[in-house]
């Protein structure tokens, strides 16, 4: 599966696309929202989309909105600093799968990525 790793800071771009390499994904990275959706635009064959809370001009929660009203229906995992919490009382995971916490170690990133393609595949599936 293709994964989109989508996030403004190059060092946790850089990483997470190599984790996600290593896991065994295909990897393409965006360096903000607008990329994001660029990408989207461009390719049929990203399966989930892996994305920073937080970035300058348009932040995730604001591009997997758009994602949605495209009709992009793949599984967003979003990752933050932030709690989880305070990102559901915010109003912030209303159009994602998943949450991922940053720092996270490579398990949790694997876990995370398997976990929301294996609800793709079940909501394809069943």
């Amino acid at each position: 599966a293709t994964v989109l790793v989508v996030d403004d800071e190059e060092t946790v771009r850089a990483a997470a696309g190599r984790i996600v390499r290593a896991l065994g994904y295909r990897a393409i990275t965006a360096a903000d929202g607008a990329e994001a959706l660029a990408v989207m635009a461009a390719r049929d064959d990203v399966r989930l989309v892996l994305m920073d809370v937080t970035m300058p001009e348009m932040d995730g929660p604001t591009t997997a909105r758009t994602l949605r009203e495209r009709g992009v229906d793949v599984p967003i995992v979003l990752m933050s600093g932030y709690a989880a919490e305070e990102l559901l009382a915010r109003g912030v995971m209303t159009h994602a799968t998943a949450f991922l916490p940053k720092p996270f170690h490579v398990a949790a990133l694997a876990a995370a990525l398997d976990d929301a393609l294996a609800g793709e595949a079940a909501a394809v599936t069943g």
